[in-house]
């Protein structure tokens, strides 16, 4: 997969990053496509950071679960505590976001797994 450099592509670079990535994904609101992805090569993902409330993204899984769809989450960094900036998000938060996943019956696979399903 191709991550977008802070979220933006067009058509041209789309088209290139094809010839060599099975799909492309950006983190950014300003992303051209929404919840789930149309175009495997603009693939809107949820960016995880400090400030994300566990709410928001268990708020985006029940959706998704609702319309029998997917969701991609960005997750880099999970801290024990005291997460910062754009990378990191506490490990409370992470196990509410992941239990949730498990109690509503979702199943997590990498997005390449998800496209070839």
């Amino acid at each position: 997969g191709f991550a977008w450099p802070r979220g933006y592509s067009d058509k041209a670079a789309e088209d290139a990053a094809a010839k060599v990535c099975s799909y492309g994904r950006g983190n950014l609101a300003n992303s051209r496509e929404t919840y789930s992805s149309a175009n495997i090569m603009r693939i809107r993902s949820a960016a995880i950071a400090a400030a994300t409330t566990a709410s928001l993204i268990t708020g985006y899984a029940d959706a998704a679960k609702a319309k029998q769809s997917w969701l991609c989450i960005t997750i880099r960094d999970v801290v024990a505590s005291g997460a910062s900036g754009s990378n990191q998000i506490n490990q409370a938060t992470f196990n509410t976001i992941a239990d949730h996943v498990a109690s509503i019956g979702m199943k997590v696979l990498p997005v390449i797994e998800v496209l070839r399903s």
